[in-house]
């Protein structure tokens, strides 16, 4: 019903974010694509935690029902990565972005609260060509949209900072002529 919704109003691309999809096995990338499929959804984000053969499966799962992948490895906050004294290893962040990429990905999701790690990150998994990014990050958590330049096609997540706000389309406004003046 929110897609029926949102087709109501929008022809736009709709996205869909499980909050990190692509954490169980592979099997189960085709029972999530079919459901993507069926609701209406065009776009959905894969934080592929449970390893190769989980991203693999589960963006050939999506690209099966004709769903495309958006993959990220980093997420926004501190103590993520074990250089900043989390959990994830580096390479393995890397490795997640090289994979995708190696696979066809053609969108993925970087924070705007790291651009030295996202900028690394990219390098060292020879990420390029005709990509859409996608950031967190934006409002509430301090993001720099204009610290990323190198990003051809960008589009910020927003999320705190819309819902909180006391009038969202007065946010919207004032954040759209923000980010125009930066190109």
């Amino acid at each position: 019903r929110v897609v029926e919704t949102l087709r109501h109003y929008s022809n736009k691309p709709i996205v869909y974010d499980h909050q990190k999809a692509a954490t169980d096995i592979p099997d189960t990338g085709r029972l999530f694509a079919k459901t993507m499929k069926s609701a209406g959804i065009d776009r959905a984000i894969l934080f592929p935690q449970a390893g190769p053969a989980t991203l693999q499966a589960w963006v050939e799962a999506l690209w099966e029902v004709g769903v495309d992948p958006i993959v990220g490895g980093l997420m926004t906050h501190p103590k993520y990565m074990v250089s900043e004294g989390g959990f994830l290893s580096d390479e393995g962040i890397i490795e997640v972005y090289r994979l995708a990429h190696s696979l066809g990905v053609k969108g993925f999701v970087v924070p705007l609260t790291k651009p030295e790690s996202v900028n690394r990150i990219l390098d060292a998994a020879g990420i390029s060509g005709e990509l859409e990014f996608y950031s967190p990050g934006f409002g509430a958590q301090g993001g720099d949209a204009g610290a990323f330049p190198r990003l051809p096609v960008h589009h910020l997540i927003v999320g705190r900072a819309l819902l909180n706000a006391e009038d969202p389309v007065a946010f919207l406004d004032k954040t759209q002529k923000e980010l125009e003046a930066l190109s």
